[in-house]
């Protein structure tokens, strides 16, 4: 990718964002029906900003609860599930304090795992199925999984796939 169509695509990416995220901060706070749904129009359009073609086989029920557990091969693995159906995240604490990342993560309203106390393993697993309850879809998207098959383990999905 040319520099200047990098550069084309981080200031469309901001002038997308930057207005947005307030919207979405009312919506947290006044719509939580309409902060499921605004995410995934804005993935939708930074997919598009970005170029990728989404070609969608079937479809994420919303008739019921849904957990998405896959692994994690890019930063673009959020804005394509997100475009995919509306959803919220699982992500490791740590995220939530990356200037930027985390405000975003915030605002996409994930949940934040701390994996240094194992017991708020429970706080968390109960917030998971709060969301779950109240109709979420949630994504659980594993870096550095294993995934094993017949021939031993590979580190992503896509690997796994073309043996």
């Amino acid at each position: 990718m040319g520099a200047l169509r990098a550069s084309a695509i981080l200031t469309g990416f901001f002038a997308l964002t930057v207005p947005l995220m307030p919207v979405q901060a009312v919506l947290v706070r006044l719509s939580p029906k309409a902060a499921r749904r605004f995410p995934h129009w804005y993935h939708r359009q930074v997919c598009r900003l970005m170029g990728i073609t989404l070609t969608i086989d079937g479809t994420v029920a919303r008739d019921r609860p849904v957990l998405l557990v896959c692994n994690h091969t890019s930063w673009l693995d959020i804005p394509v599930l997100s475009a995919v159906a509306p959803l919220s995240f699982v992500a490791k604490r740590e995220v939530g304090g990356w200037p930027g990342v985390g405000t975003l993560a915030r605002l996409q309203r994930t949940v934040f795992v701390d994996r240094e106390r194992r017991q708020a393993a429970g706080d968390t697993a109960g917030e998971i199925a709060d969301r779950l309850a109240a109709g979420d879809t949630v994504g659980a998207v594993r870096r550095k999984a294993h995934r094993a098959t017949a021939t031993g383990y590979c580190r992503s999905a896509p690997r796994c796939l073309r043996r």
